[in-house]
């Protein structure tokens, strides 16, 4: 449910799936009506299309029709959450150049908000970019919480430690992924990311400079084809590993993989 102009009536009685069912109708309705000039596009109808296309895994049309709804919309609110919201389906079709442009219209806009720095955190992690990803994060945590119509604690309070995590993980700082995965965790319990986060982190921390145990993992992780786990099982190894055979032919693997 995306906003009331869609609901028409709220139908509380309704389970979730009949009324999320029953505004796809409205909507599709409505747009039939813009396209056939006897409605004037909003940036409010933009908006939801953009959200249900989101829902079915079109990330190219939900970025266009978010794109519209910033064009369309006066309200500066609103235009933060259409920004949030484009940038997240720009950074899954591994737009980043585009996904960046928002962040920093979002700064621009809201500069002593969190939300553009945790964009660019973002962006920098799906690159691999992890120094730059920890520079992002620990900017994000100087600066206040987004609105509450644009907050998301989960994603505020936990995915943004999970991502931070990982990229300690792959500097080879497993003190502080641990600690942040551990935070993470402990604001949101059922938060899978975190879970996940804190998992990698204790069993890289554990391996750390144990080579045939490391090295075993990081062979059975590949063979899963968990090219992640298999990285974070490599960089566990002690120092000077990366001259012994098995970890040269394992390197020369995961680089043909990336081919």
């Amino acid at each position: 449910i995306y906003n009331a102009g869609v609901l028409v009536r709220h139908y509380p009685t309704q389970p979730v799936e009949e009324r999320t069912a029953r505004n796809r109708v409205i909507l599709k309705r409505m747009v039939e009506e813009v396209r056939g000039g006897k409605r004037a596009p909003n940036a409010r109808l933009h908006y939801n299309v953009a959200m249900f296309a989101n829902q079915d895994g079109d990330l190219q049309t939900a970025a266009t029709e978010f794109s519209l709804a910033i064009g369309a919309s006066r309200d500066p609110l609103d235009i933060l959450i259409y920004r949030k919201f484009r940038s997240a389906a720009l950074i899954g079709l591994n737009r980043f150049g585009d996904a960046v442009l928002e962040a920093e219209a979002i700064i621009s806009q809201e500069p002593e908000g969190r939300i553009g720095w945790d964009v660019l955190q973002e962006v920098a992690h799906a690159k691999g970019q992890w120094e730059a990803s920890l520079v992002y994060f620990d900017i994000a945590c100087t600066k206040r919480p987004a609105p509450l119509a644009v907050d998301r604690p989960v994603e505020r309070e936990s995915h943004t430690k999970a991502r931070a995590s990982a990229a300690c993980l792959a500097l080879g700082r497993y003190d502080r992924a641990v600690s942040l995965a551990r935070e993470a965790l402990d604001a949101h319990p059922d938060d899978a990311l975190s879970k996940d986060a804190l998992k990698r982190a204790l069993e890289a921390q554990a391996l750390r400079g144990r080579f045939d145990r490391a090295m075993g993992l990081a062979v059975e992780y590949a063979r899963d084809g968990d090219t992640d786990r298999t990285g974070a099982a490599l960089l566990a190894l002690p120092p000077g590993s990366e001259s012994d055979p098995r970890v040269k032919a394992l390197l020369s693997h995961l680089r043909g993989l990336k081919t």
